[in-house]
């Protein structure tokens, strides 16, 4: 692929992020998942290649970056304003994957806005080399845009992904697909696990609606429609949570559960922290 500004945002063991950055015409980039570093390619930011790769340039990240490791899970947030054309690939560490991906859009000067055409700016693509055991988070502009990003990383100590390459148009689909354990329905005793003090109303409206969202990664997200209507319904029962239980993140952490149960309960309660 193509492109003419690169960032390269390496997290390191210790959560520090050190930023790689390229410019130039027509600059040939690709994501390696099938295989090591070549001896003539930068490892500093493999798998991610960029073809004749001297022109790149070491620096330290912004103010607007912010990452926190804790235990086995890496918290990643930015604020990007960058123009069109332009390729940010976020590289967490080796064993690492992403579990929740998500944007935040910036408070927009009321002007005109009923007027001016609303277009989609970018893409973003989630890879891994199971190889080399490294995964990266790949975001593409195709027009000027302002925005914010988080993504939250768990280390991967099995089972790595091979030719791991997820582009869904949601990005809590995004987060969802990431979870490798095979899809099961959850039970009361799952959503009591994290909090056993909800009012029963709560709880059943949660259980009702995760595991409609269950049946849709069964059959493959194949309506759209009713995706994003779970996904506004799951939202507002975990604003409703966090208002009585504390902070979404917290109860995120207290989740004691193994396996789907857990891993879905993890993702849908810190994206919607």
């Amino acid at each position: 692929m193509f492109t003419k500004y690169a960032v390269i945002q390496k997290i390191e063991d210790n959560g520090n992020v050190i930023v790689y950055t390229a410019e130039k015409e027509h600059m040939n980039w690709t994501f390696e998942h099938r295989r090591g570093p070549n001896p003539e390619e930068n490892e500093n930011i493999f798998p991610f290649v960029i073809k004749n790769s001297s022109f790149i340039s070491k620096r330290e990240p912004g103010a607007e970056t912010k990452c926190i490791k804790r235990n086995e899970t890496i918290s990643f947030s930015d604020d990007y304003s960058i123009p069109g054309g332009f390729v940010v690939c976020i590289l967490p560490p080796t064993n690492y994957l992403p579990y929740v991906v998500k944007f935040k859009e910036q408070t927009e000067m009321p002007i005109y806005q009923d007027a001016r055409p609303r277009n989609n700016p970018g893409y973003v693509r989630i890879y891994s080399n199971s190889i080399t055991k490294q995964s990266a988070i790949v975001l593409i502009t195709t027009s000027k845009c302002f925005f914010g990003f988080t993504a939250i990383f768990k280390r991967c100590s099995e089972n790595f992904p091979s030719n791991y390459s997820i582009g869904a148009s949601d990005t809590l689909e995004a987060s969802i697909k990431m979870i490798s354990s095979e899809s099961e329905f959850l039970t009361q005793e799952d959503i009591a696990k994290y909090n056993g003090n909800l009012e029963a109303d709560t709880s059943q409206k949660l259980l009702k609606d995760l595991n409609q969202l269950v049946q849709l990664m069964k059959d493959n997200y194949s309506d759209s429609r009713k995706f994003k209507t779970l996904k506004e319904r799951i939202g507002k029962h975990i604003i409703d949570i966090a208002s009585i239980s504390g902070s979404t993140v917290s109860i995120a952490d207290s989740i004691v559960n193994q396996g789907f149960a857990n891993d879905l309960l993890h993702t849908v309660f810190a994206y919607f922290s």
